[in-house]
């Protein structure tokens, strides 16, 4: 949505999950209300997952490329999303 040439808009009137974040700020313009609520978690997986230092850094790598896209795409600095 972000690389889209065409004119975008999101709204955001409710509740949303994870994902629906960086959809929300990914629009060219976002309206959302102030009753909106969004649920943030950090990377997460499910599943088998072996328990190595590179397991933890490709987590911690995806979480800060999540954090970076939300804040140069809305009103938010890092420190307030966390």
């Amino acid at each position: 949505v972000a690389g889209m040439k065409k004119p975008t808009v999101s709204i955001v009137l409710g509740g949303g999950h994870s994902i629906g974040a960086p959809l929300a700020v990914a629009a060219k313009h976002s309206f959302i209300v102030p009753s909106a609520t969004m649920t943030v978690h950090p990377v997460r997986m499910n599943g088998m997952m072996l328990g190595v230092p590179q397991t933890l850094d490709y987590f911690q790598r995806m979480q800060q490329r999540i954090t970076r896209f939300i804040t140069q795409h809305s009103h938010i600095s890092a420190e307030r999303l966390r």
